[in-house]
C-alpha cells in the first residue's frame, strides 16, 4: 500500500484539501485531524524561520515516515521542495488532482 502524505499550511488550504484527505484517509471531513504539527507559527515572524522550521520538521517526518508520495498544499510549497529533495513523488494539492 502506497504511504501518501498531504501537506497543508493554512486553513484555506486544509479545506481545499480536505476532500483529498477525506479520500485518503476514508473519513468524515469534519474528523480529519493532522497527525504532525510542525508549530511554526511565531511572533512577528519572517518568511525564512517560516521555511527553516518546515525544513526542519518535514526532515524528521521523511526521515521517520518514508512517505511513497506527497499531494502539496501549503502556501510557501515547502513542503514540495523538502519532498523534492527526498526525491519523494510531489502532486499537486491545489488543483485537486492526487
Amino acid at each position: 500500500m502506497n504511504r501518501i502524505m498531504p501537506i497543508c499550511g493554512t486553513r484555506p488550504e486544509a479545506i481545499k484539501m480536505a476532500p483529498i484527505v477525506k479520500a485518503l484517509q476514508a473519513s468524515d471531513l469534519f474528523r480529519i485531524v493532522p497527525d504532525h504539527h510542525l508549530n511554526i507559527i511565531q511572533p512577528r515572524q519572517m518568511l525564512n524561520g517560516v521555511l527553516t522550521r518546515t525544513y526542519t520538521g518535514l526532515d524528521a517526518i521523511f526521515t521517520r515516515k518514508k512517505p511513497d508520495a506527497v499531494v502539496q498544499g501549503d502556501t510557501t510549497t515547502a513542503g514540495a521542495m523538502a519532498a523534492f529533495y527526498f526525491g519523494i513523488p510531489v502532486s499537486p494539492g491545489e488543483s485537486g488532482e492526487v
